[in-house]
């Protein structure tokens, strides 16, 4: 065996026991029991940091009650645009238009060119036999007056009619022609039917919010091309009991986050589901509310005490929400609780805590697994 070949023999088995060596590790890490026989997880200072766990106390406080709804999300009526079509035509793009483009007031997006319809042909068809009718008549008609003008223009050498009676029959010849140019000219426009394309404009600037009719649709009259709708303020019609009076205060999720609501009014009429439709109208965020989602709302009513823990300490699992208490420095029990309210990162819950408890509120998740993993064993 050459010495290369050796040297390489020994790195090879060098890098395998190093690995063989980190796996171990990993696995007595990963192995470790950290719960004890009554179900309490025990964690050491090194376990603690890797966690990042971090408690807060159990207090004795007030909070609202809330109550989930959902809501649908409409655009105010002076924010909504909708552009329809004039003609009946079809439809081209003047400008490369997206959803969510925004643009100006007065800018073109759409362009019809007129397609005619059954009813438009017959109309048409009818108007250029009558211009045609109207033509051979005056043809006629020219031809009678050229003969008078000729006549006229005789009998004025000799002075046997005056020259206001020339003038006249002059006169009558050149009205005839004229009417006869232009009926012709009305014959050929009535032949070629509407020509040009009709710029569609935005009446307001906004963001685009929908394009309903691709290129080379054809469209009837009045029938929808797309909306554009202005930044502002978005109104959430919540359902809510009929005989449910309106909350004191409202939350609305946008973007993953609650944000704020006002209430405008409330609903007169009851829907199909037996529902009322309160309005509310929100404007922090109002950009990340899309007209036509359906968005969580909270109706907050009053304040009522009770124990609160942060939000963030709840853990939901099968059997109902939980959370971990600290029991003593290092020893973590999970106690069920009942969620009674939650307003932004506070919750009012029931069930085994006192005041002053400490309860984990970050790094709970690791908690939670080490639970998880427990219940694997004893189902193993």
């Amino acid at each position: 065996m050459s010495r290369g070949t050796w040297l390489v023999g020994l790195l090879v088995v060098g890098c395998v026991d190093d690995e063989a060596e980190r796996e171990a590790e990993m696995f007595a890490v990963a192995s470790v029991v950290r719960i004890a026989n009554d179900g309490t997880i025990h964690l050491s200072e090194a376990d603690r940091k890797a966690l990042a766990l971090e408690v807060a106390e159990v207090v004795v406080g007030e909070l609202p009650d809330a109550r989930i709804r959902f809501g649908l999300v409409r655009a105010r009526l002076s924010d909504e645009a909708v552009l329809v079509s004039p003609i009946a035509g079809r439809v081209q793009h003047l400008a490369a238009a997206a959803v969510g483009q925004h643009v100006e007031a007065g800018q073109p997006i759409f362009a019809i060119v007129p397609v005619l319809g059954t009813a438009e042909n017959v109309a048409i068809k009818v108007q250029g036999a009558d211009i045609q009718g109207q033509i051979t008549a005056l043809r006629g008609e020219l031809t009678f007056r050229e003969a008078e003008a000729v006549r006229a223009r005789e009998l004025a050498g000799p002075r046997i009619i005056s020259a206001a009676k020339l003038q006249e029959a002059e006169t009558a010849v050149q009205t005839a022609r004229a009417r006869l140019a232009a009926l012709q000219q009305a014959r050929g426009k009535n032949a070629r039917g509407p020509s040009g394309d009709t710029e569609i404009t935005v009446p307001v600037a906004g963001s685009i919010a929908s394009i309903d009719a691709p290129v080379g649709a054809v469209v009837r009259v009045g029938e929808v091309l797309g909306r554009v709708l202005r930044a502002g303020p978005r109104w959430v019609e919540v359902a809510v009991e009929p005989g449910e009076a309106p909350g004191d205060a409202y939350r609305v999720e946008a973007g993953g986050r609650w944000v704020e609501a006002q209430h405008i009014a409330t609903g007169a009429i009851i829907g199909p589901d037996g529902m009322r439709r309160d309005r509310l109208e929100v404007t922090e965020a109002a950009e990340l509310l899309y007209p036509g989602a359906v968005t969580s709302v909270r109706v907050i009513r009053g304040d009522t005490a009770g124990l609160l823990v942060p939000a963030s300490a709840l853990v939901a699992s099968p059997s109902g929400r939980v959370v971990y208490v600290e029991a003593a420095p290092g020893v973590f029990a999970q106690r069920k609780v009942q969620l009674l309210a939650q307003v932004g990162d506070r919750a009012r819950v029931a069930g085994p805590l006192q005041p002053g408890d400490r309860v984990v509120s970050h790094g709970v998740m690791g908690l939670h697994g080490e639970t998880l993993r427990s219940e694997l064993r004893h189902t193993e």
